[in-house]
């Protein structure tokens, strides 16, 4: 497991459990599961600047793989109600998986965006997104798996400003799968609130609940 983000060098705490850590410039005793997310989320603003952790090459997935949005319905509160928040995970390899999502900008004078990525087995990927704050997950298998465009496109959109309706989780999201398989029906979610993107992802499986053990 390995991860690489914009995450200030307090929100990395303790080591992780089975013995794997998260190392970086600022990083004291990193961990998997101890990882305090940034509190914006989305439609926000980050509170620290980020550091740059050094990530594994992954392995490739050959062939068809498959996609899940995890949603978190209570981030980004407005004056309107809570947008929500969602983040992204894609399938690399047998049992292998990368997942990360976009937390919003610097500060109202800093677009640049708070981003993080993991890459872990599917079911530790989800036990993070728990510990995270995130409550629930729905996944697409899809006909391709084009990793490396997918992570290229991760690279391009963590590189763009942030803005809160057009350029924000739920867009770089969706160009993110849109890269591992062009072929899957999406809509852009340009000016969509999360949870309603979410919720009326109906070419996606069913929803499921996130618990501490997935």
């Amino acid at each position: 497991m390995s991860v690489i983000g914009k995450i200030a060098p307090w929100s990395r705490e303790s080591r992780r459990q089975d013995g794997g850590d998260r190392s970086g410039p600022g990083a004291a005793t990193p961990g998997r599961r101890s990882l305090t997310r940034v509190v914006a989320l989305c439609s926000g603003f980050g509170l620290l600047g980020g550091v740059a952790v050094v990530t594994a090459t992954p392995a490739l997935a050959l062939g068809p793989g498959q996609v899940c949005m995890v949603n978190e319905p209570s981030g980004a509160p407005s004056s309107g109600g809570t947008l929500g928040h969602v983040a992204w995970m894609y399938m690399i390899g047998t049992n292998q998986w990368v997942g990360g999502s976009t937390d919003g900008a610097v500060s109202a004078s800093n677009a640049t965006k708070l981003t993080w990525k993991i890459n872990d087995t599917k079911s530790d990927l989800l036990d993070d997104f728990y510990s995270y704050g995130y409550t629930k997950f729905r996944c697409h298998s899809t006909n391709a798996s084009a990793v490396g465009a997918a992570g290229k496109m991760v690279t391009e959109r963590d590189g763009q400003k942030f803005a809160t309706l057009t350029d924000n989780c739920l867009e770089d999201t969706v160009a993110i799968f849109m890269a591992y398989d062009s072929s899957m029906k999406l809509a852009s979610g340009l000016g969509e609130g999360p949870n309603f993107y979410f919720d009326n992802l109906n070419s996606f499986g069913p929803v499921h609940i996130l618990t501490a053990n997935n």
